[in-house]
């Protein structure tokens, strides 16, 4: 009877190890398959500007997005986010609801990494003062696995700007505060007018994990783009890098 016993337990352990070993598999498989989509898309979409200067140029947006092409695999699409010398480099999209690119990639299959998309809310010309993008932090990094790495200021200080480009227009983003939230924060209710932006940054820059190399003037400022990903101080936790949009027309 023991020896049974001790069989039926190993039995057991080997079928859970079994378990434990596919879940890890599928998990993976499901990172690399969404990092290909992603990176064929960035290939097949996206190009280098021409004539690149040995130091960025600020003033120059540093990539050209096929949109026309893009929208004919995916009318959601309503942007496209880029980040030198990070992994972020994908595609902006806007469902019906905010669960609509949850789980499903450009191409419309399912994958736990889903997608950078807009609040079903917002504008899709990015023209209301405070639009937000919502995206996975994911452990390979992909999606906005690396928004919690501005919580170092040696990470800020060697990527200080992303870059927005839409259909229509093409904006710089000056990032000025990164900060941990919770899914209740005020910016999740939509901030609908100027003012209550500017009342709202006022308060979130005194908290910003990082110092901005520019001096921001909140009383001035009429729109920002808030980035937005899962954090872990607590269970409802959300780290949120935000940029102010400086339009760019080469």
């Amino acid at each position: 009877m023991k020896k049974l016993l001790v069989r039926l337990f190993c039995l057991v352990c080997a079928a859970g190890l079994v378990f434990s070993l596919w879940n890890i598999w599928t998990i993976l498989s499901e990172y690399r398959e969404g990092d290909r989509m992603y990176e064929s898309a960035a290939s097949q979409y996206v190009s280098s500007q021409p004539e690149q200067q040995a130091e960025t140029d600020l003033n120059k947006v540093p990539i050209q997005v096929d949109f026309d092409h893009l929208k004919a695999q995916n009318p959601d699409v309503v942007g496209w986010l880029y980040c030198e010398g990070t992994p972020i480099n994908y595609p902006v999209m806007q469902g019906r609801t905010n669960d609509d690119y949850l789980y499903t990639m450009l191409d419309g299959s399912y994958n736990k990494a889903g997608s950078l998309f807009l609040d079903c809310a917002a504008d899709p010309g990015f023209q209301d003062p405070a639009p937000v993008i919502y995206g996975h932090s994911m452990k390979n990094d992909s999606m906005f696995g690396t928004l919690h790495d501005f919580s170092k200021q040696e990470y800020y200080d060697a990527h200080p700007v992303m870059w927005l480009l839409t259909p229509e227009k093409n904006w710089r983003l000056d990032l000025i505060a990164g900060y941990v939230t919770v899914d209740t924060d005020q910016v999740y209710q939509k901030l609908g007018s100027v003012e209550a932006l500017q009342t709202y940054l006022s308060s979130v820059m005194r908290k910003s994990s990082f110092a901005a190399n520019t001096t921001v003037d909140v009383s001035k400022v009429e729109r920002a783009v808030f980035l937005s990903t899962c954090s872990y101080e607590t269970e409802n936790s959300r780290y949120i890098l935000v940029g102010l949009p400086v339009e760019v027309n080469r």
